[in-house]
């Protein structure tokens, strides 16, 4: 379910209803990484979830600042291997990209931290997370590319 909701939101060319999608797909993974017992991941995605919530509705630089302060802080309090920092590094990125960008150039930014997840699904031998992320990319970067397509006047 939170593969099918993650990929419909990386198909979205409206900000506001991506945005909303993925606030509904951070729950449910952090359901997944709590199962796998990737503690660090788990609340990184609770946090995003919050994050998207409050993203969608107010774009403040200080919003930002706070949930890259927390992530920062959470990432020193639970981290006990280098492996354990990415989700917060892929979550500080994306938090610059809803709080600070729109449109392709947020996209972009976006593809960074699912580059960085992509990795950790690896190291925690996350299957789903990794095929997802793989798609993810793949969907983001075509969705970016349908967003720069001129519309074709018929």
């Amino acid at each position: 379910m939170g593969m099918a909701t993650d990929l419909y939101a990386a198909n979205q060319k409206n900000d506001t209803r991506l945005m909303r999608l993925l606030i509904l797909t951070s729950f449910i993974f952090s359901i997944h990484f709590a199962l796998l017992m990737a503690i660090p991941a788990a609340l990184s995605e609770i946090i995003t979830g919050l994050r998207y919530w409050l993203a969608s509705r107010y774009k403040k630089l200080w919003l930002g600042l706070i949930f890259t302060a927390a992530y920062i802080l959470m990432a020193f309090m639970i981290a006990d291997k280098w492996i354990d920092y990415l989700p917060f590094f892929a979550s500080i990125v994306g938090t610059s990209a809803v709080f600070l960008l729109r449109g392709i150039p947020m996209r972009i930014v976006f593809i960074i931290g699912q580059l960085t997840w992509l990795i950790y699904s690896a190291f925690v031998l996350s299957l789903g997370g990794f095929l997802l992320y793989a798609a993810l990319i793949i969907m983001t970067g075509a969705t970016i590319y349908r967003l720069k397509m001129p519309k074709i006047k018929t």
